[in-house]
């Protein structure tokens, strides 16, 4: 044997394997194992965004939640490549995605998808686009693969193209070294930066035809005509009178809940009787309601009586009652005798 040929035999018997759990921003209830490759060792640490392949076709970037020696049982992929040079998620948050996922019984790569910012999640879905704000790019040296992919990007059809078809376009499997070389340039930019992810709530607000106030001729003759041919119709206009008494705004999902009502509300604008227009509803304001005390009625605080002095024998007491009878209102009257005592309950 050769000195050479020994070094070398020795230079892998060094090596050592490592693998890595990573978190894939996907409904799923586990973190998945995958091979880290030799020359990625030094690379790959707790926190960091890897990209892997998940199924056939997939491509994901997830992060690394663990690393160790211990191979799994079955067979593993690699690790693609490493997107950070630091990690952007550290212990802590780990730890707190592992309680949200166990305290709310929610899947880890959904807390993950959660947590993260949408630029910081890549799939194979996810497209590239020209950053037409780049500037000095004359100035900027780029590698072929590099000049490959730009002049595909600035020639396509909205000057985009999915990173699934990257690999195409250069002829590799691992193109995300290529991808993020250009990011970091600031030539391109992620899909999901330059895009709107929120989606406004709207509601469609129901307006009466001026010409129909409460003491219009009209308006008598309307519902008359209603009555006899579309008593439907007559239901839906009786229930915005209804409304409007409490509300100035009243909405399409208030007066027509269902089917039948929705077709009867979508004659009645076709007739000129209603208008739609479309609102735009603030998803984080709630009304604010006025909260009414809870009291219990004679036959109420008698049941309640009794249940506490069952309780005082017994830990498990069955109230029953029919639906509607009141027996909420009893259960309030317990907690709030139980949260006095620096106690938690639920209902």
């Amino acid at each position: 044997m050769s000195l050479l040929e020994f070094n070398t035999s020795t230079e892998y018997a060094n090596r050592e394997t490592l693998f890595a759990e990573v978190i894939l921003p996907l409904y799923l209830p586990k973190a998945y194992t995958y091979r880290i490759p030799f020359e990625l060792n030094d690379s790959v640490a707790v926190g960091k965004r890897v990209i892997v392949q998940f199924g056939k076709r997939k491509i994901y970037a997830g992060i690394v939640k663990n690393i160790s020696i211990h191979p799994p049982k079955h067979q593993v992929k690699y690790i693609l490549h490493v997107l950070d040079d630091e990690p952007i998620v550290n212990t802590t948050l780990l730890k707190f995605w592992d309680w949200v996922s166990e305290y709310y019984m929610a899947p880890i790569g959904d807390v993950m998808n959660a947590g993260l910012p949408a630029a910081m999640k890549l799939e194979s879905e996810s497209k590239i686009k020209w950053n037409a704000l780049a500037q000095g790019m004359d100035d900027i040296e780029l590698n072929q693969k590099e000049e490959t992919l730009l002049i595909a990007v600035k020639n396509s059809k909205g000057q985009e193209i999915s990173l699934g078809a990257v690999s195409e376009i250069l002829n590799i499997k691992n193109t995300f070294p290529t991808i993020r070389s250009l990011f970091d340039k600031g030539l391109i930019i992620i899909n999901e930066e330059i895009k709107d992810r929120y989606k406004p709530k709207i509601r469609v607000q129901i307006g009466l035809n001026p010409e129909l106030a409460n003491d219009s001729p009209v308006l008598k003759d309307l519902f008359d005509g209603l009555e006899k041919r579309a008593p439907k119709q007559l239901e839906v206009l009786l229930q915005f009178f209804s409304l409007n008494q409490n509300s100035a705004q009243i909405f399409k999902d208030q007066i027509a809940p269902d089917a039948s009502s929705r077709t009867a509300l979508k004659a009645l604008v076709k007739k000129g009787i209603f208008t739609e227009t479309d609102i735009e509803v603030d998803r984080l304001f709630t009304p604010t309601t006025e909260l009414l005390e809870n009291s219990l009625n004679p036959l109420q605080q008698e049941a309640l009586i009794k249940v506490k002095n069952e309780f005082a024998d017994k830990d498990v007491v069955l109230l029953h009652g029919i639906t509607g009878s009141g027996k909420t209102h009893i259960y309030i009257e317990l907690i709030k005798e139980i949260i006095a005592q620096d106690l938690q309950s639920i209902m």
